[in-house]
């Protein structure tokens, strides 16, 4: 029964980004792989039931950085994540005397290595472009009900201005 903030323009804005040589040439390996797993025969097709699962895993953290599956890959310039640290600076910075709060989502959020975390990214590039440390947070850094308590406290005084998480933990 938790009311929803509206949003202000109405509905959400989408941003078109142009897809990097690296993300293109890693979803023809996927189609590629799909391809092959399309030909086999029924047989091998039900000892390999797992492929296309693990293929579309592999093309949603692609889709969101190409670093959530190989973190060896390179920071690309125009990726997601950079576009996303532009935006939430914008509008920290437009908001900054109203001190208004954002809230970054994503499920998907660090390679199976664990050597790559999204937020943790977005949050070192958003203190290097000027974000004061204190004013991020990262919910899943908050393992207690009295520790979440007390961060959205300060969401709401203002202190914590930008707030990153899942859905499952950041979710209303």
């Amino acid at each position: 029964d938790v009311e929803r903030p509206k949003i202000k323009t109405g509905k959400p804005i989408d941003l078109q980004l142009n897809r990097s040589v690296e993300l293109a040439n890693f979803i023809r390996w996927i189609k590629a792989e799909r391809e092959a797993w399309d030909s086999l025969s029924g047989k091998e097709k039900m000892e390999s039931s797992h492929v296309p699962l693990v293929l579309f895993g592999l093309a949603k953290k692609a889709a969101i950085d190409l670093r959530l599956v190989d973190p060896k890959m390179p920071d690309l310039p125009g990726s997601k994540v950079n576009r996303c640290v532009e935006e939430v600076f914008k509008r920290w910075k437009e908001n900054e005397n109203f001190r208004a709060a954002q809230i970054v989502f994503s499920d998907t959020f660090q390679s199976s290595d664990k050597s790559f975390n999204l937020f943790k990214d977005l949050r070192k590039k958003l203190i290097e472009k000027g974000v004061p440390a204190n004013e991020i947070a990262i919910i899943h850094d908050f393992n207690s009900d009295d520790k979440r308590d007390d961060l959205f406290g300060k969401v709401n005084d203002g202190d914590v201005r930008v707030v990153m998480g899942t859905t499952e933990k950041l979710g209303v």
